[in-house]
């Protein structure tokens, strides 16, 4: 990790802990449980969070094409222009997030939207 790199603390300090993937449903169901747009669209946030290991910041940002859904990856281009590409954890992500991209289709009809995520006002 940036702290055990830094020297901040020793690696020997650090229990890791990982989260089966019931704990991760027992996170995504209250949210899941909300049908409406925001809750379907929430749900796909805080799964691709979990399965990939990004903030919500750098979420928030991500273009449309930048999950690959075929081979269960996320590619983030990064400042300069460099492409990271994160493997995604296919049990957590991909029911809620194709979810999220079969409402959100709807929602936008023929309009276009760089973004894969947004909220309405």
């Amino acid at each position: 990790s940036y702290m055990v790199a830094k020297n901040k603390i020793k690696s020997k300090d650090i229990s890791l802990s990982i989260l089966t993937q019931n704990e991760h449903q027992k996170l995504l169901d209250p949210i899941g449980q909300n049908e409406g747009f925001l809750g379907i669209r929430d749900a796909a946030i805080i799964a691709l969070i979990l399965a990939s290991g990004l903030f919500a910041h750098e979420i928030e940002l991500l273009p449309l094409k930048a999950v690959n859904v075929k081979k269960h990856v996320l590619n983030i281009t990064k400042k300069d222009g460099q492409i990271r590409t994160i493997e995604l954890n296919k049990a957590i992500y991909l029911k809620p997030y194709q979810r999220w991209l079969t409402a959100r289709k709807e929602f936008l009809a023929k309009r276009n939207f760089p973004l894969l995520f947004f909220t309405i006002q």
